[in-house]
């Protein structure tokens, strides 16, 4: 398993979502994390090449990762979209209020 070595600052972003989720879950090979504003807002996209995986099912199943972003997401007022196919990797995208 690849380790992560950078430190993370403690701030609204790294409280919605963590690398070593990816590192643990996904087993990505590749991870682009881009952070802009845009519109008044915050924009963090987050895509991996990684196993991907069925929302439906992960959502019936009570993935707990994926809950607590989006209720993380919603304390902060922001909106997540998820999108994930089973070997086709995934992408987050976060949109929060400045």
């Amino acid at each position: 398993m690849p380790s992560i070595w950078w430190k993370w600052p403690r701030t609204d972003a790294s409280a919605i979502w963590k690398p070593t989720n990816i590192v643990k879950y996904a087993q990505a090979s590749k991870v682009s994390i881009v952070l802009t504003r845009e519109d008044g807002a915050y924009r963090l996209d987050i895509q991996d090449d990684g196993k991907g995986f069925n929302l439906g099912t992960a959502k019936k199943m009570g993935a707990l990762g994926l809950k607590g972003i989006e209720e993380r997401v919603q304390v902060l007022g922001g909106k997540l979209t998820i999108a994930s196919e089973p070997g086709c990797g995934a992408k987050l995208t976060v949109k929060l209020p400045r």
